[in-house]
């Protein structure tokens, strides 16, 4: 029954990701790339189809983003809770060019056990600007997890609303402008 939750709510977590993000992998508890990245390789390596599988992400990143990337996905590793947040990184294409996008990261336990993560990447020209870093974990005050657990409802209740009109054969109108 376990596993049976795990796939819904990894599927529901990919559908949302997939509607607010350009495009979404998943990492290992390594932070290495695992599963099907070719969204990541067409944006970054210009439309080739070289596998990604088992690289390590953070050798995309530029600068001190390795290091903030590592710092983001590990805060809440040995509280409790486990960090849900955003970071702005630049990344490098395959002919030097320059893009600058907001991650997000879900982390969740696979099918073996392990942590791992799902990041959501996007264009950061495209998107509202986010703060730099946004961490949402245990750390927060009583008013902001208050507020925090209001929105979390407020988008269960847009996703169930939402999963509804598409088994009905309704496209879904999910999109950042309702989140």
């Amino acid at each position: 029954i376990e596993t049976v939750i795990q796939r819904i709510e990894r599927s529901a977590l990919t559908r949302l990701l997939d509607q607010i993000y350009h495009f979404w992998i998943e990492l290992d508890s390594d932070l290495r790339i695992s599963g099907d990245a070719s969204k990541l390789a067409a944006t970054l390596l210009r439309g080739s189809s070289v596998p990604l599988e088992r690289r390590d992400f953070t050798e995309f990143l530029e600068a001190d983003g390795p290091e903030r990337f590592v710092e983001l996905v590990r805060c809440g590793e040995e509280s409790a809770s486990l960090a849900v947040g955003t970071l702005n990184v630049s990344m490098r294409d395959a002919v030097g060019n320059k893009l600058e996008m907001e991650l997000f990261t879900v982390p969740f336990a696979g099918f073996d056990g392990k942590l791992r993560y799902l990041v959501g990447l996007r264009d950061r020209s495209e998107a509202q600007p986010a703060s730099d870093l946004r961490v949402f974990s245990g750390e927060q005050t009583a008013d902001q997890a208050v507020a925090r657990h209001a929105q979390k409802a407020a988008a269960r209740d847009r996703m169930a609303a939402a999963a509804s009109r598409t088994s009905r054969g309704t496209p879904s109108m999910i999109s950042r402008h309702n989140l």
